[in-house]
């Protein structure tokens, strides 16, 4: 069975992320591998000017710095180089990510454009996945309404944390925020998709606007 990867990153969009994780995975959800990295250089840059997002940020990097589950990196090639064995080893598929346009920016920020470019595999989005095979339905848009998930604007939340609570049923649940604890809840969210055996639409950059578009017209 072909493996795909689902990876997560930690940072502001200004800068480099200071933690990449994900797991290497099978379409039935068993993980074969986990990778935790901290990379140190970035952590120092994005606490300097975080104000956006300070508390997560500073959490973020305090959860790092405070435990001893990540792989501390100094040389960002190290990331790349497990990243691409990984790929190889596993003979990895896919690459998927919650939100895939900003993830695989993240990387092509940290290690080059013409790098990942070179790892030769498809990246998908998770987002887009989970709102056309699952949230575009009278049952999610009950949910929110009777949880008050939406926006100051009146549209339909769709993030991760917000979804795991609605196809999980765990409506207290709390994302950690670090990249490998992520990208396990987002594995979990992506397997919910390949059940439907629907033709998924992995590619749509903007899935929160097809969920507002289809929520709109629900609502009427």
């Amino acid at each position: 069975m072909k493996k795909i990867i689902v990876l997560d990153t930690e940072g502001m969009s200004s800068h480099n992320p200071y933690n990449i994780g994900y797991v290497v995975a099978d379409r039935n959800g068993k993980i074969y591998s986990e990778r935790n990295f901290a990379y140190l250089p970035a952590i120092i840059e994005n606490v300097i000017d975080c104000e956006p997002a300070k508390e997560l940020v500073i959490r973020g990097a305090s959860e790092i710095l405070e435990t001893e589950k990540y792989f501390y990196i100094k040389d960002k090639k190290e990331i790349l180089d497990t990243l691409r064995n990984d790929i190889i080893e596993n003979k990895v598929s896919d690459i998927w990510a919650y939100n895939c346009p900003f993830d695989s920016r993240m990387l092509s920020k940290l290690f080059g454009a013409e790098s990942i470019k070179e790892l030769d595999i498809m990246f998908k989005c998770i987002w887009s996945a989970i709102v056309y095979s699952k949230l575009l339905s009278k049952n999610y848009f009950n949910f929110i309404e009777k949880n008050n998930y939406l926006t100051e604007k009146g549209n339909p939340i769709s993030k991760a944390e917000i979804v795991y609570r609605y196809l999980f049923d765990e409506n207290d649940f709390i994302e950690e925020h670090t990249a490998l604890e992520d990208s396990k809840i987002e594995l979990s969210i992506l397997l919910k998709a390949f059940k439907t055996k629907k033709k998924l639409v992995w590619n749509c950059r903007q899935p929160w606007r097809a969920l507002k578009e289809k929520y709109d017209k629900e609502r009427g």
